[in-house]
Formats: structure tokens, sequence, C-alpha cells
């Protein structure tokens, strides 16, 4: 811990919200007078552009490789799985399909998660991505990555699929 008084943040936050500032613990000063201890800032983030586009910006609107497109393709999976299939075999199926995003360049949006709700009708895993056209789709069903998923992970463990692809603006 530090004794002493306030220091700017180093990256020039003057006055705003600032996350070194705001997790800054502000104590009496165990000797008493003006003197106030704080605990040590934590480091700014640095080098967020390694996570995927789905984590870095919340919505579509800020995300650049979104922003400028007048018309994209949804391509929406539902996964129905077999009896035998595993709870952590199903997130590992979950985990391999957000990282595809990170491998193949062509995708700008995915989500997966699994079915909580009773209105699924069997359904329990699903995938949503997001392509430029009809042609980074194409690219993206036979990218070796994509296949391998298929190959280890779906076919195995999953009994039957519903696939629907259409235009969004």
């Amino acid at each position: 811990m530090r004794i002493g008084r306030r220091q700017p943040c180093p990256r020039g936050c003057r006055g705003h919200w600032c996350p070194r500032r705001s997790l800054r613990q502000s104590l009496k000063s165990p000797r008493g007078g003006d003197t106030q201890v704080y605990a040590p800032p934590p480091q700014h983030q640095k080098n967020t552009f390694h996570k995927p586009t789905h984590i870095r910006y919340k919505s579509n609107h800020h995300c650049p490789k979104i922003r400028n497109l007048k018309s994209m393709i949804e391509h929406i999976v539902l996964f129905k799985s077999k009896p035998n299939t595993s709870p952590e075999t199903k997130q590992k199926i979950i985990h391999y399909a957000r990282s595809m995003q990170t491998h193949i360049p062509e995708i700008l949006y995915i989500s997966s998660g699994e079915n909580w709700s009773d209105r699924g009708d069997g359904y329990e895993l699903a995938l949503v991505s997001r392509f430029k056209d009809k042609a980074t789709l194409d690219v993206y069903q036979k990218h070796p990555y994509h296949q391998t998923f298929v190959n280890e992970w779906v076919k195995p463990n999953i009994d039957k699929i519903l696939a629907i692809d259409y235009f969004i603006e």
C-alpha cells in the first residue's frame, strides 16, 4: 500500500470516470491527519483486440465489422443431442462453436448456448452467426475448422439439426 497524496491517472483521466480511480479504496491514515492510504490501483486493460468481436463490442452498432453493412445473413442452427451425450460434452460443443470466430475471419458475429426453456421442442443447443453475404457463408461452411467441428463434435453427439439462413437489414 502507498501512503501519500492521490496520484493522477497516468492516462490523463481528469475528473471523469476512470477504472483506476474508482477502484481505489480511500482509508483514513492510521497516523491521523490529511494523509490517506490507497490500495495499489489495478493496471489498465491492454491488448483487447485478441478478444472475439462479440466480447469486445456489446452491440452491433459499435462493431466496425458490422456497422457499415446494409444487409447481412444470419445463420441459426439448433441441435438436438443424442440421449447418451453428457453435459460436459455439450459445454465443449458450445465452447468450440464460440471459438470458431477466432479461427474463421468470415464470421462477423457468433453466439452459442444451451436452451433452458421448455419451448425448445427437444432442441438443446443453439448457434447464431452472422455473415457479410452468401459467399462468406459458403466459405465458412467449407472452412477446415468448421469441418472439424462438424465431424468431431456434431456428428458423434447430435441426433438432429435444424438450420435457418435469412437476410437481415
